[in-house]
């Protein structure tokens, strides 16, 4: 009898070690990518929104592309696979070029609040954003660089095109709807190349 109560505690003592081997590391706030990611986030919930969709998508997605652009520096300095660095590079290009963009569109648009668009808008795209931080708490992450940016990056990037999809829907300027659509396409194909290396080397 004693001999069976100790193989019962031995073997629950091997199903917790078990499981907690299983478990994902603790993300924590000493990953620096995800430091990065929560500070885009905690930024992008401080902006002030005009009810003007077109304004707010432009202002919105200036952040979250300074955001990603501060975590491809992190990843330029620090990574080691070159697939994934030079994916890095290319997007801190592209998204340094569109806040140019979005920055000339914000100083010559004049705002018009709209009710019913703006507040679409606002609420499709915070929708967007609380989605991310969500999964950003149950991703795993290994504290390589290359490993962890192509993770985030697709939770980034999906972010990013459901609120392109909002300025799509609830937009009214062209020029701002037309650069949504190209960022969603954009963004698309490089998730499913982050998507296909994670696969490959993990």
């Amino acid at each position: 009898m004693k001999n069976k109560f100790m193989f019962l505690v031995l073997f629950s003592f091997a199903l917790v070690a078990c499981e907690n081997m299983m478990l994902p590391p603790m993300n924590g706030n000493g990953n620096p990518l995800l430091q990065k990611m929560n500070k885009m986030s905690n930024e992008m919930d401080k902006l002030m929104m005009t009810k003007d969709p077109d304004h707010d998508f432009a202002m919105m997605m200036k952040t979250h592309h300074k955001g990603a652009i501060d975590m491809a520096n992190y990843e330029m300095s620090q990574g080691n696979d070159a697939k994934i660095l030079g994916m890095a590079k290319m997007m801190k290009d592209m998204q340094t070029m569109e806040i140019a963009k979005l920055d000339s569109f914000m100083k010559a648009h004049m705002m018009m609040p709209d009710s019913i668009n703006g507040m679409g808008f606002m609420e499709a795209s915070h929708m967007a954003m609380h989605k991310m931080d969500n999964l950003v708490k149950k991703q795993y992450l290994n504290k390589d660089s290359d490993h962890d940016f192509a993770v985030l990056m697709i939770h980034h990037h999906q972010s990013a095109i459901e609120m392109a999809e909002a300025e799509i829907k609830y937009g009214k300027v062209v020029e701002m709807k037309e650069m949504a659509t190209k960022m969603k396409e954009d963004q698309l194909k490089e998730i499913e190349e982050l998507k296909a290396w994670v696969a490959e080397n993990y």
